[in-house]
């Protein structure tokens, strides 16, 4: 029950009255019918103008009986739509017209999510789970063996080729190509280490900085800025601090580089 509660808090909340409207029509509050294929060759009759895609749920809900539950809202408010025909091409119809896909789970009930082809569409965002993927991202990444620090970044690629033996640099220098698989046991160890280093390195930083400003988000200010008096125009910058609690800020709309009352502007 408190996982399905959860589930619910993650939807949409105009959303889960397609699904409670559903649920009334059964004998035990909370027991949903399974649908029979049968079931969604049920004739619909939808003629909406300019509705929304819960309002056009709910005349589905009515006539079908049949739960359906969507997963976030759609960018698009509303649309007009004019159909007759079974339940499935209707749901069809109605999941293209605000860019969804349609499925049944086992439960019974219809589940609508997001098919993301309109590129102006984004994923629910949850910033506890942010936070939590962050941080286990920056764990995944420290387990993988490379060189943590950025000045000594370039020391396996230096380590790599101290190592070669005259043939592969006699080869090399002759225009041949030496491959991964002839290289010795230790000299592809540090291959791979750098490989590893150019590859993680980057991303580790970047994740490790992103982890205090999920963290501090609710801490974090929006200021702006006098630019010009004549038009009266503002620069408008977003600061955090980051986790040794020096304090960042950067325009928001293009860098400015400098000093500033002890903040350090960074991209």
């Amino acid at each position: 029950m408190i996982l399905f509660c959860w589930w619910l808090k993650k939807c949409s909340i105009l959303t889960i009255r397609s699904l409670c409207l559903g649920l009334i029509s059964c004998p035990v509050l909370g027991q949903v019918t399974v649908p029979s294929p049968k079931a969604f060759e049920q004739k619909v009759q939808l003629q909406a103008v300019k509705m929304s895609l819960d309002d056009m749920l709910e005349v589905v809900t009515k006539q079908t009986q049949v739960s359906i539950l969507v997963d976030d809202e759609p960018i698009l408010e509303n649309t007009s739509l004019t159909f007759d025909g079974s339940l499935h091409d209707t749901l069809d119809k109605v999941a293209d017209s605000f860019d969804y896909t349609w499925r049944v789970s086992r439960a019974g009930v219809v589940l609508m999510s997001k098919r993301f082809k309109n590129p102006n569409e984004r994923p629910q965002m949850n910033m506890p789970e942010m936070r939590d993927m962050a941080r286990e991202i920056v764990r995944a990444l420290t387990l993988v063996d490379y060189i943590r620090d950025e000045a000594q970044a370039n020391e396996a690629v230096r380590r790599l080729f101290q190592s070669l033996t005259p043939a592969q640099h006699n080869a090399l220098e002759s225009g041949a190509r030496v491959y991964g698989a002839e290289l010795q046991p230790e000299q592809r160890a540090t291959l791979q280490q750098a490989i590893f280093t150019r590859t993680f390195l980057p991303a580790l930083k970047l994740w490790e900085d992103a982890i205090p400003r999920l963290e501090n988000l609710q801490h974090s200010t929006l200021l702006a800025r006098p630019r010009t008096p004549t038009p009266p125009t503002h620069d408008y910058f977003y600061r955090y601090r980051d986790a040794d609690g020096k304090l960042h800020s950067f325009e928001i709309q293009h860098m400015v580089y400098g000093d500033n009352d002890g903040e350090v502007r960074t991209p």
